[in-house]
């Protein structure tokens, strides 16, 4: 005897199609998270002395 469904093939679709789309807002979201992040925290090196003159050639 063949089991029978719990939900129909729409329901398992749109259920499978609203965890996709769950999962990929999450994954934005880190990815938003993580640029707003490093962006905050990049520094390229702390400023140039302003004495530092350039050595005599």
């Amino acid at each position: 005897m063949m089991p029978k469904r719990r939900r129909t093939r729409a329901q398992d679709r749109a259920y499978r199609i609203a965890t996709e789309r769950r999962q990929n807002h999450a994954a934005r979201q880190r990815a938003q998270v993580l640029t707003q992040t490093a962006a905050a925290t990049d520094t390229h090196g702390p400023p140039p002395d302003p004495n530092d003159d350039p050595p005599p050639f």
